[in-house]
């Protein structure tokens, strides 16, 4: 069993964007782990801790949680969009949007990501009731 301090020094490595070691991993919480595959560790290449293996045992880990099939697996690690994705598999594909808008009617939840740079956007994803069901090149 981990003492309070490791599990505390877990999660706030988590928090942080930190990379965390592979045996520590599968500790994580589904949440702790989009945080993780979002942070500059997992995607950017130019940042210091970048590993580029990183990212796909993310990936995979939460795959495992979430009882992903191996090409939805595939797919999210190739950074595809499809209609039919959950929100958690987008973020977790292409990251969470620069800008976002939510609308609720009684035809349910509608929500528009926003990705691009903050001078431009290039696509919006359009998502009803959770799951992706378009998107737009701008």
């Amino acid at each position: 069993m981990r003492h309070a301090s490791t599990m505390a020094l877990l999660l706030l490595s988590s928090c942080a964007g930190f990379p965390v070691a592979d045996e520590e991993i599968s500790q994580l919480s589904s949440e702790d782990l989009l945080r993780q595959i979002n942070s500059p560790s997992a995607r950017d290449s130019n940042y210091l801790g970048f590993d580029g293996a990183y990212r796909e045992k993310l990936i995979r880990e939460l795959a495992k949680k979430e009882a992903w099939d191996e090409n939805t697996t595939v797919s999210v690690i190739g950074r595809k969009v499809w209609i039919g994705q959950t929100t958690r598999q987008l973020a977790a594909s292409w990251g969470w949007p620069r800008d976002k808008t939510e609308s609720v009617s009684r035809f349910g939840t509608h929500a528009t990501w926003y990705y691009g740079t903050y001078n431009s956007t290039t696509h919006a994803v359009n998502i009803s009731d959770g799951i992706v069901s378009g998107w737009t090149t701008l």
